[in-house]
């Protein structure tokens, strides 16, 4: 069957070493909370599919069930080949509480339903076959939870809506080396004709070159290197170019450009890892008691959109529902 959502689940945070885990789990309610007592965790056969990445009570997770469960699993089969690198999990989010067992052990918890968080499971990993199980707790009717626009209720009501229990973004697996980037923020000085980089490290290299890329439709426009001292690395660099008219391309909503940044980490002549990602050269400010857009006034006709998709509920079937979001 066709993967759902089987792009980069992480488009400024870019590997290519990745494999996508959505698509039909194993799927069972435990309404009882009997699951952690009788060890579903060791091998328990469950009644129903579900295709991840979409919650339960969504149409296009294969069930459509609207009815509150507070405690759901999860189970599939992953096949791994062990080479010398660590291999982590990515969720990109589940809602609320999760817990992740592999092959009868316990790997970790994670609280909070609207935020990417991963896990590295070298260590809990058989070469070959290996059983994945999760368990994730979600209080319907718990206001000290963060809900966003989830009702409370048993039903939808005013701008209170369906809730999404589980599983909602994509799951991933990569292969990092034991050094690895693990987040870059990049911040645009429009004014100055630069850009802030500070590149978070998971750990610290002897002799480890940090190696930044930077180009404009294909064009180079800078190549940098630093030497990695420490875990965080801040340094500006200059991104003009002679042949843009302002020596910088300006992001606009009418004109979207885009550079791309590429971010390499190199030992003994080696590359330990490398990321795509990208920016746009814009400025935010108020004068006036107005909106200014790159130095100049902008006016703004806005819409409230409360990001729901339709039969995928806080998941988008597809990047069309974004373009069509950024449209309106």
């Amino acid at each position: 069957m066709n993967i759902p959502r089987n792009e980069y689940p992480r488009p400024n945070f870019k590997r290519n070493n990745w494999i996508n885990l959505n698509g039909e789990w194993d799927f069972e309610f435990d309404d009882a909370n009997l699951g952690e007592k009788e060890k579903w965790f060791l091998g328990k056969q469950f009644s129903r599919r579900i295709l991840v990445p979409f919650c339960y009570q969504s149409k296009l997770s294969g069930i459509g069930d609207r009815s509150v469960h507070d405690i759901v699993w999860y189970h599939r089969k992953i096949n791994i080949n062990k080479n010398d690198k660590r291999i982590f999990i990515n969720f990109g989010a589940v809602d609320y509480f999760t817990k992740l067992y592999i092959n009868g052990n316990f790997v970790g918890s994670h609280k909070g339903g609207h935020i990417a968080f991963r896990f590295d499971i070298t260590d809990f990993l058989n070469d070959g076959e290996n059983d994945l199980y999760l368990r994730v707790e979600d209080r319907s009717f718990d206001c000290t939870q963060p809900r966003g626009k989830q009702t409370w209720k048993a039903d939808n009501f005013a701008c209170w809506y369906t809730r999404t229990t589980g599983i909602w973004q994509t799951v991933w697996l990569e292969n990092l080396d034991d050094f690895h980037l693990e987040r870059v923020k990049i911040t645009p000085d429009i004014d100055d004709r630069t850009i802030e980089v500070e590149a978070y490290f998971n750990n610290i290299l002897e002799n480890g070159l940090l190696e930044v890329e930077i180009s404009f439709e294909g064009k180079m426009i800078k190549k940098f290197w630093t030497e990695i001292k420490q875990k965080r690395e801040k340094f500006i660099l200059d991104v003009c170019d002679d042949n843009a008219q302002f020596k910088i391309y300006y992001w606009s909503p009418e004109e979207p450009k885009l550079y791309d940044i590429k971010f390499r980490i190199i030992h003994n002549g080696n590359i330990k890892d490398e990321v795509e990602s990208y920016f746009g050269m814009r400025k935010i400010s108020i004068r006036d008691g107005k909106i200014l857009l790159n130095n100049k006034e902008y006016y703004q006709k806005l819409i409230l959109d409360q990001g729901y998709y339709g039969d995928g509920l806080l998941t988008a079937p597809s990047d069309e529902w974004f373009v069509e979001d950024i449209k309106k």
